[in-house]
């Protein structure tokens, strides 16, 4: 429990964290899309 736990937790969590974060942020702009234009 080191470098094992960093490497595959961390990356994993940081991996879904970012792609979550994409899509919530496309989600918002097609709102905003859908809503303003």
């Amino acid at each position: 429990m080191g470098r094992g736990f960093l490497n595959s937790d961390r990356a994993v969590g940081i991996i879904l964290f970012f792609l979550g974060a994409r899509r919530y942020i496309r989600g918002l702009f097609f709102i905003h899309r859908e809503l303003f234009y």
